[in-house]
């Protein structure tokens, strides 16, 4: 597959994001890269580390944990097809 650039415009705006989807050889991959070629104000935003304390206290006086749901209700959806195609 060749590279190809389309333009197409969200719902939400009028605004035109060309992107480009390539094939990478020899694996099922693909690449795609968008344009982000907005004039509406573009945010800035921050690399700077910042520490997080996973143990803090929450307003109500408990600890605040990452939970996570249950392992028996979380599952892998397989593909309605093989997808193991490449030219070479």
């Amino acid at each position: 597959m060749a590279d190809r650039v389309t333009r197409r415009t969200y719902s939400d705006s009028d605004v035109f994001r060309p992107f480009s989807v390539q094939k990478i050889p020899c694996s099922n991959l693909i690449l795609l890269v968008v344009d982000t070629l907005c004039p509406c104000g573009s945010k800035q935003l921050s690399i700077t580390p910042q520490e997080v304390n996973y143990e803090s206290v929450s307003p109500g006086g408990s600890m605040v944990q990452c939970r996570t749901k249950p392992q028996e209700t979380m599952y892998r959806r397989r593909p309605p097809k093989c997808m193991n195609y490449h030219p070479e």
